[in-house]
């Protein structure tokens, strides 16, 4: 089910790379903010 503006497909692609920046930043050991995510997510709807 469509939810605020994006389609399953969308939500699926943004929850497995969130994921995987988040994976990405523990294995680092980097802290991250929310900025930094968002950015990423964004370049992945673009």
């Amino acid at each position: 089910m469509p939810g605020y503006g994006h389609a399953d497909e969308e939500w699926d692609l943004l929850f497995e790379s969130g994921r995987q920046f988040f994976i990405e930043r523990a294995r680092l050991g980097e802290v991250t903010t929310y900025t930094e995510l968002n950015v990423t997510l964004a370049i992945e709807l673009f």
